[in-house]
């Protein structure tokens, strides 16, 4: 048997992790596994915890210590964190759909979206909060000269593109996880392939296929918004060369 070094003394002894912010002393909510690493879900926000053995698995240096990264500024308390991630998490468990069920990656795809979804939710509070100032502004001001000098909010396209190319994704992810269920039967007609299918297996008057059929123009103008986004932009560029 070889000889336990220091270092394996170190790395086998129990610990503990004190895992949050300096800002976030809340409770933990649950735990789950992200990407191939362990992650904790305070009520304040999502945490990534790696130990020294994933970091040096070859235990060359004492010295390394177990960490956590806050990944997501938003947890248990946040809505959103709870009707994706927290709901993914007990409807693809294992328990519920059988152990050959893809339930690592429909929880990988279920964090990417969330992602996408805290951008998109931080990027309205924004808006929302200089429209509200610039609104304000206006009541202070008077016409003088019979001209009146209004707020500008800038950046609003930019903002516009980039909030569609975060639905796109989160889109693309909704339906990377029904090609889990469904893996031969979607396809390239997207969200429409899955409607054909439950209209066919169900009946029409099937509760999903009613939720499919009130969320399939959603879903389209959702891409479709992004693809118009990306037309303009290669447009741009290009008159830009010409220039």
């Amino acid at each position: 048997m070889a000889e336990r070094r220091p270092i394996d003394v170190l790395r086998d002894s129990g610990g503990q992790i004190d895992v949050g912010a300096d800002d976030d002393r809340s409770p933990v909510k649950d735990m789950c596994v992200i990407n191939n690493s362990m992650h904790v879900i305070k009520s304040q926000g999502i945490y990534r915890v790696q130990l020294a053995d994933e970091i040096d698995p070859d235990r060359t240096n004492p010295a390394i210590p177990n960490i956590h990264q806050r990944v997501l500024a938003y947890g248990a308390d946040c809505n959103l964190v709870r009707q994706t991630l927290m709901t993914a998490e007990r409807l693809f468990h294992p328990k519920l759909l059988g152990q050959t069920f893809a339930y690592e990656r429909a929880i990988d795809l279920s964090f990417e979206a969330l992602k996408d979804l805290m951008v998109m939710h931080e990027m309205q509070l924004r808006l929302a909060a200089e429209l509200e100032a610039a609104e304000a502004s206006l009541k202070g001001m008077t016409v003088q000269n019979r001209a009146l000098s209004v707020p500008t909010i800038g950046g609003v396209g930019v903002a516009v593109e980039t909030f569609l190319q975060k639905a796109d994704h989160a889109v693309a992810d909704l339906f990377e996880i029904t090609k889990l269920f469904y893996p031969e039967s979607v396809g390239k007609r997207w969200f429409e392939s899955l409607f054909d299918l439950a209209k066919a297996n169900y009946g029409p008057d099937a509760t999903f296929t009613k939720f499919l059929a009130e969320a399939l123009p959603v879903l389209k103008l959702v891409r479709n918004a992004r693809n118009c986004v990306g037309v303009r932009s290669k447009v741009m560029q290009s008159c830009c060369g010409f220039l």
